[in-house]
C-alpha cells in the first residue's frame, strides 16, 4: 500500500479546515504511509458508517472439516489488548481450561518494571547515565524508546565504546547492535522501518542507511553483495512507498 497523491491532497484539505492558518505544505512531508483496515460486511453505503469494533466469529466443525475455525474481523490498535484477551478466553473455554488471571492490564515490553512515580524514573535515569556515561538528555531519550529495557541498551552502548552513528548522533552503534541481537532482525528494513524511529524522526540519509547496513552485515554475516542489495532494497522502499526524499549521501 502507498499513500496516493489524491489521499495526501485530501488530508491537507482536512487539515486546512481543522487547523486554519497552520501553513503546512506537502513539501514538508518526511514520511508517508497507508494501510488497509479490515471491516466486517454490513451493507452500509458509506465506509465511515461501518463499525470499527472487532468481531470474533466461530465456524463450527462439520463433515468436511472436523475442527472449528475462529476468525477475527475488524479491530484496531487501541483495542488490541482487549481483543487478545477475548480470543484467548474463547480458545481456553473450548479447551476446557480457565485463564489464571486477566492480561488486559498486564505490563508488557518496556513498560514491565518501569517505575510509575517521578522519583523512580529519576533513579532509573541516573542508572542509565552511570551505565554508559550518557548525558541526562541522552538517557531520557533511551528511556522513552526502551522503557525498562533502557539500562540494558545503555550497557550495550558502553560496551561498544559509546560511538554515535556518524550520520545521526541520536543513535549509537551499540544501540543498533543491541537491536539486531535482541529483536530478531533479518533484513536492513527491519532495523530502519520497524526497530527504530529513524524514518518518522526525519533522521535518515544515504550515509545513515549505509552505516546501519555495515553494522548489520558485521552482526549477521552478510557479504558485500548481500549488503549492497539490502541498501538498494531499503532505499527503494523508503523512496517509492513511503515518500522519503532526503536519502542522498
Amino acid at each position: 500500500m502507498t499513500c496516493s497523491a489524491d489521499e495526501i491532497t485530501y488530508l491537507f484539505g482536512v487539515m486546512d479546515e481543522v487547523l486554519p492558518g497552520c501553513n503546512a505544505r506537502q513539501e514538508d512531508i518526511v514520511f508517508a504511509y497507508a494501510g488497509i483496515r479490515p471491516l466486517p460486511w454490513s451493507g452500509d453505503a458509506t465506509t465511515g458508517a461501518i463499525s470499527r469494533d472487532h468481531a470474533l466469529r466461530a465456524f463450527e466443525e462439520n463433515a468436511a472439516r472436523p475442527y472449528p475455525v475462529l476468525t477475527l474481523v475488524g479491530g484496531k490498535w487501541t483495542t488490541y489488548r482487549a481483543c487478545a484477551e477475548q480470543i484467548a478466553g474463547e480458545v481456553l473455554q473450548r479447551l476446557g481450561k480457565l485463564a489464571s488471571r486477566s492480561t488486559l492490564h498486564e505490563a508488557i515490553g518496556g513498560s514491565r518494571g518501569l517505575p510509575a512515580d517521578q522519583a523512580g524514573r529519576a533513579a532509573l535515569l541516573r542508572e542509565i547515565c552511570a551505565a554508559c556515561g550518557a548525558t541526562p538528555e541522552a538517557a531520557a531519550r533511551l528511556l522513552r524508546r526502551y522503557g525498562s529495557q533502557a539500562s540494558e541498551v545503555a550497557s550495550a552502548i558502553a560496551e561498544d565504546g559509546q560511538q554515535p552513528l556518524a550520520g545521526n548522533v541520536h543513535y549509537q552503534t551499540g544501540e543498533i547492535r543491541w537491536i539486531i541481537r535482541q529483536e530478531r532482525v533479518t533484513k536492513l528494513s527491519d532495523i530502519i522501518m520497524r526497530r527504530t524511529l529513524l524514518p518518522f524522526e526525519d533522521g535518515l540519509s544515504g550515509d545513515v542507511i549505509a552505516e546501519v547496513a555495515k553494522i548489520a552485515a558485521d552482526e549477521l554475516g552478510w557479504d558485500a553483495v548481500r549488503r549492497k542489495a539490502e541498501i538498494h532494497q531499503t532505499t527503494a522502499l523508503l523512496r517509492d512507498r513511503y515518500r522519503v526524499k532526503r536519502l542522498a549521501s
